[in-house]
């Protein structure tokens, strides 16, 4: 297993250390690093430029002193997996979701954040890092090839049902005339996170922001609302 590097980006001292120690204690679990900390968004430039390509991942702030958006602007010129934690996730959302047309994998935790689910998040979203590195869940559709974590739903079109339009947030939609939502199960993903919805609907819940999922169509960011609901199964059964 190939390690990450991380930065950490948090200007509450308290707050850091225990970023530092949690990380730590996952180290070996995760086999990840700590290349460096910085508590504002010049600390953090001052010691990134030296070496850029060191760094794999991102744990970041939105609020910085002296930068109210600090951490999503570090996100947007560094254009490197992140995942923010931060008290102002809500707040700040739509700019998030628009990072994430720039960036390979973002996400977000919203404090306070329990160390338990700290420790899942950091899981997962190092799990993504090492599916993106791998290019191992590429499909093809028609002529291109597709990051399976890049769709954001799969919908049934109007040309017979195996008619799939495929929505992406980073890209155009693609429609294709050759597709089962079957076909999904053959991906073998280590983690399920297909939900339908419906005869017509798949969801990847990766995208679901409070029940919305933002796509790109006809060169906008369109939102769409799908409600799941994880407890009890009611809408969104995994495949």
């Amino acid at each position: 297993m190939e390690t990450i590097y991380f930065a950490i980006v948090e200007d509450e001292e308290e707050v850091l250390e225990d970023r530092i120690e949690l990380l730590t204690e996952l180290k070996n679990k995760l086999d990840i690093e700590i290349i460096f900390t910085a508590r504002t968004k010049k600390e953090f430039f001052e010691k990134y430029n030296k070496d850029p390509d060191k760094i794999d991942a991102l744990i970041l702030d939105i609020g910085l002193t002296g930068a109210q958006q600090g951490g999503l602007e570090i996100a947007m010129k560094v254009k490197k997996p992140v995942i923010f934690i931060s008290g102002y996730t809500k707040d700040y959302i739509n700019s998030i979701e628009e990072i994430e047309t720039e960036c390979t994998i973002v996400k977000h935790l919203t404090k306070p954040v329990s160390d338990k689910r700290f420790e899942q998040g950091i899981t997962n979203f190092c799990e993504e890092i090492r599916l993106h590195k791998d290019n191992v869940y590429m499909i093809k559709l028609g002529d291109e090839m597709i990051n399976i974590y890049d769709i954001v739903f799969i919908e049934q079109g109007e040309k017979g049902s195996k008619g799939k339009i495929f929505y992406f947030a980073n890209r155009e939609p693609i429609e294709t005339n050759n597709f089962s939502f079957e076909k999904i199960k053959e991906w073998n993903l280590p983690s399920r996170i297909f939900r339908r919805m419906s005869r017509q609907v798949v969801v990847n819940d990766k995208h679901n922001n409070y029940n919305i999922f933002r796509y790109i169509d006809n060169g906008k960011m369109t939102e769409k609302e799908f409600i799941v609901n994880r407890l009890h199964g009611i809408n969104g059964e995994l495949i």
